[in-house]
């Protein structure tokens, strides 16, 4: 065996000096990371934010941090070897004795009582209690020691808060709900136990949809999706069923609260009763159908009611006109004329029936113009100042002139309301007299018409715009008129954008008045003059042909004596489609057919097939006593005039002299 020599003995004796040196240190670095471990454990339980409390079997404190020690008031020195069971209020010493045995028996326990300071203080604690058995020793009690007091606190007053919130809301006439986004009820106030018989329990979670009428409960829930979406108000009327099982309207409204994130937290609404609110207005509904119902029924008998009157009116007009056309005596000639203006009267109160549907019907449209209110003033002094002087009156016109007073109007509008207004001033003053202004007022220029008539009553003055409203016509006196006059008036201001109003005392006289918008004053001022007629009305039908479509045997005989007079010659025909058997009258001059006949075919069917038969546009007239609103805007777009029975003979031989709009 070989021996080593001394110089290796030697290196490897150092080398194990080296390794053992090495060793040493690395101990020694242990040693110090072990220490500092163990400070950090000892500063990490000593300064740890709950205390920790060691206890024997008996209740005896072995070992407390000083986070402990702090929670109770005592140093930690005396601490040690002191029983537990002083430091809980006597309140609680029951409780903390059945927790700490049952701590002993199953190992891990958590309670919450009242401690006691070392200075008598108290605060709040919750006690984590934890069995530590021992091989062959008793057992030990760890316990974790939180102080609760501020949770306690806030605890407490969240209660005291939701007593006052339930306490406030059970005293409110609605009903009262808090509802999670997901739609999961939480709250319901007394009032909704007390109406829908639902308990509590039985309105959490989704019961909230239970009392809703079936009806309505999918639109109250998607309602509720969009709100909740859309982060809006949540505002619903519907039904909601009553304990006895009669459903009652209610107006459902919630807002939304959010957390500080944005989020939304919960919804708190309301609920409120609006059954009687709906009553109302179904009543009020009923009501206004009720109103339309007589105000169509009213338009119908007028309709009806002039149609049945125009008939004999017209044929007597044309016997008239016949008569005036031959050869009478002096007393002749004036027995007819006091006939003439006997019928004339009647027609101009049937004229205005048909002024009232005419507007109903939309198809009277106001064509605007530039106007100067002065050239008003010339003609309302031509047209009014004699009839005045006749009656006694005094007229007086009183326009601006320091001013221009330039409005763009419908002028024929604007003269017949005026023309009724001023006519009624006449005929209701018998003493004193009559002033006319028109005076600027900002940018619009205010119209009156003034009288120191009989006045009228306040009683009185809210109707006097309704339909066939006199107030001092009792008797219906036709000479009076039929009480439209100033409903036409309103409604002709209405189209020219304005209102017209009336201030009267009785027996001191009337105003009435309203505005119209002024123009520029930069604009050249363009006179308005009344348009020419083109010549005379009068229509020359001697040898010519005319053929005449008329169901009613009197307007068909007056018709018929009056062109035969003139010297034209006549063809008559009962209805549409016996006139169109005889293909000799597609050359007659000249074509006047009543609306309404007695076969399928109308008179402006009658009109229409005449016309594909000729390559020029014919010449005819239709005529009818129809004035419904609902026929007066159907036949608004015919090519061929329209006139309405009584028939004037100078419109009507106007309306055959001029070509159809269209062929």
């Amino acid at each position: 065996m070989n021996k080593k020599s001394a110089d290796e003995l030697l290196h490897e004796l150092q080398s194990c000096q080296i390794e053992l040196k090495m060793q040493k240190e690395q101990l020694r670095q242990s040693q110090l990371q072990l220490e500092k471990s163990r400070d950090r454990y000892v500063d990490f339980y000593d300064f740890a934010p709950v205390g920790y409390l060691t206890l024997d079997h008996q209740g005896t404190i072995t070992e407390a941090n000083l986070t402990g020690a702090a929670l109770l008031g005592v140093e930690r020195g005396k601490l040690l070897r002191s029983r537990f069971a002083p430091f809980i209020a006597s309140a609680d010493c029951d409780r903390w004795h059945h927790h700490f045995l049952s701590v002993l028996k199953n190992s891990k326990q958590s309670c919450e009582c009242m401690l006691q300071r070392g200075d008598g203080s108290h605060f709040n604690a919750k006690l984590d209690s934890l069995c530590l058995k021992k091989d062959g020793g008793d057992a030990m009690v760890r316990i974790v020691l939180t102080d609760i007091t501020e949770s306690v606190r806030a605890k407490d007053e969240l209660r005291e808060s939701e007593q006052q919130f339930h306490t406030l809301t059970d005293a409110m006439p609605q009903m009262v709900w808090i509802t999670k986004p997901s739609g999961w009820n939480i709250y319901f106030n007394q009032q909704w136990v007390d109406y829908t018989g639902l308990t509590l329990n039985e309105s959490y979670g989704h019961g909230w949809i239970k009392p809703f009428h079936p009806d309505d409960r999918q639109r109250a829930w998607d309602a509720w999706q969009h709100a909740t979406l859309t982060d809006s108000i949540y505002s619903l009327e519907c039904r909601l069923r009553r304990a006895d099982g009669v459903y009652g309207w209610w107006l459902v409204r919630g807002v939304s609260r959010h957390d500080e994130n944005g989020e939304i937290i919960n919804w708190f609404g309301t609920c409120t009763d609006i059954t009687e609110q709906k009553k109302t207005e179904e009543q009020l509904l009923n009501s206004l159908r009720q109103l339309g119902e007589k105000e169509r029924a009213k338009t119908r008998f007028l309709a009806a009611a002039g149609h049945d009157l125009r008939q004999p009116v017209a044929a007597a007009g044309l016997f008239i006109y016949a008569l005036q056309h031959t050869q009478p005596t002096p007393q002749q000639s004036e027995l007819i004329e006091k006939l003439s203006q006997s019928m004339t009267a009647f027609s101009d109160l049937l004229t205005q029936l048909l002024d009232i549907s005419k507007f109903d019907a939309g198809v009277i449209k106001p064509k605007l113009a530039p106007l100067n209110l002065n050239e008003l003033c010339d003609w309302l002094e031509q047209t009014f100042a004699q009839t005045a002087l006749e009656h006694r009156l005094k007229f007086h016109l009183y326009f601006s002139t320091s001013r221009l007073l330039l409005v763009r109007t419908d002028i024929g509008l604007l003269r017949s309301v005026l023309m009724n207004l001023v006519s009624n001033a006449i005929k209701f003053t018998s003493r004193g007299g009559i002033l006319i202004s028109a005076r600027p007022r900002g940018d619009r220029v205010l119209v009156q018409v003034w009288d120191t008539g009989i006045g009228i009553s306040q009683t009185h003055l809210p109707l006097v715009f309704d339909e066939f409203y006199q107030v001092a016509n009792p008797q219906r006196n036709r000479e009076a008129g039929l009480g439209l006059g100033l409903s036409i008036c309103q409604r002709a201001m209405s189209l020219l954008g304005s209102e017209i109003t009336c201030h009267s005392r009785s027996g001191h006289g009337s105003v009435f008045e309203f505005s119209l918008p002024l123009m520029g004053e930069q604009r050249e001022i363009e006179r308005q003059q009344n348009p020419s007629t083109g010549g005379t009305s009068e229509i020359s039908v001697r040898g010519k042909r005319i053929v005449v479509l008329e169901d009613d045997e009197l307007v068909a005989a007056g018709m018929i004596s009056l062109f035969e007079g003139l010297g034209a010659e006549v063809r008559h025909f009962y209805n549409a489609e016996d006139a169109l058997q005889h293909d000799d009258i597609v050359d007659a001059d000249y074509f006047i057919v009543d609306y309404a006949l007695g076969g399928e075919l109308t008179g402006i069917g009658f009109l229409e097939s005449m016309q594909r038969r000729q390559l020029t546009p014919i010449r005819a007239v239709v005529i009818t006593g129809e004035t419904s609103s609902q026929f007066i805007s159907s036949v608004a777009n015919s090519p061929w005039p329209l006139l309405h029975k009584p028939i004037d003979f100078q419109k009507l031989a106007q309306a055959l002299r001029s070509p159809p709009d269209r062929p």
